[in-house]
């Protein structure tokens, strides 16, 4: 490594990969390119035969910091062969199929160096690309706003990091020896089989120091269709790691006392699973995906934090549109939306479609939109920002 010398490895950076030849080179130069230059990148590829395996190989007669293993395809092995080889103080994780903003390295080793961290949890954006065009949408946090910058300690609330549930694992740092020191492993399972459940929960469970930065780095792209979210077996893996997660906390003598925990993420992740049926039954999903043509007038109304998400997508279909009940300035400066129109020329419009933001049924928006001769019927409510972005725009 002649960059840098191995002791002066500061941040491991772990990458799985099978088959993501479109997507590998620029997983890779976004860790290439970060602004911490002190890491090593550690790829482990898991039998990949698409010609990803000469994209990283190519890279690295660019960049000597690579790393390249190779184990039979399973997430889990693939990143328990990368952690044990793990130089860094600190790892870091980036599928293959994912980039990172360039200073995500810099901004949270000092953030963990600075505070004596084992885990910190940073932001994440679902990310779809068409052409050179690429549109995203903050996933938000799982702690409330006025926690976030926050150090907190395992000693203070011992269960609080657990409660928050399965989170984005990949948005975060980890204390190289911590992971070690708590045999902190993935599931060696075959395939991509949601092994990050059972890292996830130990690091939570385990962390004496954590937190969670508003700063978002991380960009998970939702428009891989080969992703393991649309696994059709997605309840039979699931179970399976669940299965193993339990054996694992009775074998560590903790089950007990988190249980109820457990049981909750079990029951949150069978629920995440039921993507398909969200998709079948959602009206706004099917109004996209089965009626809409050119000639259909819409009107959107209010903001939520889908709102750049829709206006997008309404561009890229060049679809008849008109806007209402949003701060006129806001909208100029930050959607480039220059007519905004009132309610009730909404229904002077003959608007065939009203699409709503869930707030709307709750701050009398509405009931004015109804009084103005909207029928019940025309509504459609936009509540699912980042499965609209996941089969919609990126179907």
């Amino acid at each position: 490594m002649n960059e840098i010398r191995k002791s002066q490895i500061k941040v491991s950076s772990i990458t799985y990969v099978k088959n993501c030849a479109k997507y590998i080179e620029k997983c890779l130069r976004s860790i290439m390119n970060q602004t911490l230059r002190q890491i090593e990148i550690l790829v482990c590829d898991g039998g990949s035969n698409d010609g990803t395996l000469e994209i990283i190989e190519d890279l690295m007669k660019l960049d000597d910091r690579i790393r390249l293993f190779h184990t039979e395809g399973s997430v889990g092995l693939q990143f328990n062969t990368a952690l044990r080889e793990a130089r860094g103080e600190y790892t870091a994780i980036c599928e293959g199929d994912d980039f990172i903003l360039p200073d995500k390295y810099e901004y949270l080793y000092r953030l963990m160096d600075e505070n004596k961290l084992d885990v910190c949890r940073s932001g994440c954006y679902a990310v779809v690309e068409k052409g050179d065009i690429e549109f995203q949408h903050h996933m938000g946090y799982v702690v409330p706003q006025s926690m976030l910058d926050h150090v907190m300690q395992r000693e203070d609330n011992p269960m609080f990091f657990l409660h928050t549930g399965v989170n984005s694992f990949f948005s975060g740092m980890y204390r190289t020896a911590f992971l070690l020191d708590k045999g902190i492993l993935m599931n060696e399972t075959k395939g991509a089989s949601y092994q990050d459940v059972g890292f996830s929960f130990l690091t939570q469970y385990y962390a004496e120091r954590y937190c969670f930065t508003e700063k978002a780095f991380y960009c998970y792209r939702t428009d891989n269709m080969n992703a393991s979210f649309f696994h059709k077996d997605y309840n039979e893996r699931c179970e399976t790691e669940y299965a193993l997660l339990k054996e694992n906390l009775i074998r560590r003598g903790v089950f007990e006392e988190c249980e109820s925990i457990f049981n909750e993420w079990y029951k949150r992740s069978i629920e995440w699973g039921k993507h398909d049926l969200i998709t079948v039954r959602n009206p706004l999903f099917r109004f996209f995906k089965k009626e809409y043509h050119p000639e259909i007038k819409i009107a959107v109304v209010g903001m939520g934090p889908g709102y750049k998400i829709l206006v997008d997508y309404l561009r890229h279909l060049r679809a008849r549109v008109v806007y209402s009940e949003i701060n006129p300035l806001y909208a100029i400066i930050q959607f480039g939306i220059k007519d905004v129109v009132s309610l009730p020329e909404i229904a002077r419009n003959g608007a065939d479609k009203v699409i709503l933001f869930p707030s709307c049924l709750t701050n009398g928006t509405a009931e004015k939109l109804f009084k103005s001769g909207i029928e019940k019927e025309k509504i459609l409510l936009f509540e699912e920002p980042y499965f609209f972005l996941r089969y919609i725009f990126a179907g």
